[in-house]
């Protein structure tokens, strides 16, 4: 990469480590004792909203995929958003561009924000009958039954906050997962990792977002038939909705 190429991905991974800060300020690490929301948390969480977006913008952008990749940012927070308590997560997902965006059929990136930890990797398809023998069997370097694999990646049960057509304009609808409960039958499986800083910054996600997208690469071709249950199947562990 030449000097120039250098200083502008500096400065795009300094704007984005800020973005970060902004996301991981809206949990303080001391609770208020209140469950009133003050002017200040309100700003926090419209400001870590639009970090959000901008996160996921800088990521597609340090990972070098196609002009077609897309991302959205979950839950989606605007001005006409009624917000009256703190996200206790947000999520992003990547679609790597390939042809019309399906988001509930097709596998994408993910990275899950928490007060203590961050996760990254791969959310399958929310559709499918069963997980095959031969995606089984493309899966097990990465994973093991229902515990961590050799390569530190664990398969389960996890749903995103909520879909955007899923969702009013109150954010206490979505956290409380009323609508997901409704409208979204299965739990989609996740491969994914936590990360050893509880504060990642951009060259620790990139590094993990680059590890999970080998992971796709990797199983792309096999019979990848994810379950619509919302049961979790023998080696999997379900994951409550938070």
């Amino acid at each position: 990469m030449q000097a120039g190429e250098q200083i502008i991905a500096r400065f795009r991974d300094v704007r984005c480590d800020t973005d970060l800060g902004m996301i991981y300020d809206v949990w303080p690490e001391e609770g208020c004792g209140t469950d009133a929301l003050r002017s200040t948390d309100h700003l926090a969480i419209r400001r870590a909203a639009s970090a959000l977006d901008r996160v996921a913008g800088a990521l597609v952008q340090r990972l070098a995929l196609d002009s077609k990749a897309a991302y959205r940012a979950l839950p989606m927070i605007n001005s006409a958003t009624r917000v009256r308590k703190i996200p206790q997560r947000f999520w992003l997902e990547i679609d790597l561009g390939e042809g019309q965006i399906d988001w509930a059929n097709r596998s994408v990136l993910y990275v899950e924000f928490c007060k203590s930890i961050v996760r990254y990797g791969v959310r399958f398809p929310t559709t499918g009958t069963s997980l095959g023998k031969r995606a089984k069997k493309a899966l097990r370097p990465y994973w093991a039954g229902d515990q961590e694999g050799e390569a530190g990646w664990l398969l389960e049960q996890r749903n995103a906050p909520a879909a955007p057509d899923a969702c009013s304009t109150d954010v206490n609808r979505w956290l409380a997962g009323r609508y997901v409960s409704q409208l979204q039958a299965a739990e989609p499986l996740t491969l994914s990792k936590t990360s050893s800083e509880p504060r990642p910054l951009t060259k620790t996600l990139v590094a993990g977002l680059l590890d999970a997208l080998a992971v796709m690469e990797d199983v792309k071709g096999h019979d990848m038939m994810l379950p619509c249950s919302s049961s979790a199947g023998q080696g999997e562990s379900a994951v409550a909705e938070i």
